[in-house]
């Protein structure tokens, strides 16, 4: 193979790899990673428990800038006691 020839290889192989470079780019996109965090929270927050005997509750929303909302609740006493039921 000729420089010539290898200059052109390289030079092609160079502007196929900028040109993919925003796909990858867009993949760890941070939305990307939120979408996949929330998720997961979304999970653990599906099991959390009260107990029956938990009376003291406090709850606040916070209507974030996207128009989503953040809500959080603490409770006492706890749940989620690993070989304690819940009722």
């Amino acid at each position: 193979m000729s420089k010539m020839a290898l200059a052109t290889t390289l030079s092609a192989l160079c502007i196929v790899a900028l040109a993919l470079t925003p796909i990858v780019i867009a993949q760890n996109s941070p939305q990307d990673f939120f979408d996949a965090h929330n998720a997961l929270t979304l999970k653990i927050i599906s099991r959390r428990r009260l107990k029956l005997n938990s009376f003291l509750v406090g709850c606040a929303t916070v209507k974030c800038k996207n128009n989503w909302s953040l809500v959080s609740c603490n409770y006492s006493p706890s749940g989620n006691v690993v070989g304690e039921r819940p009722y």
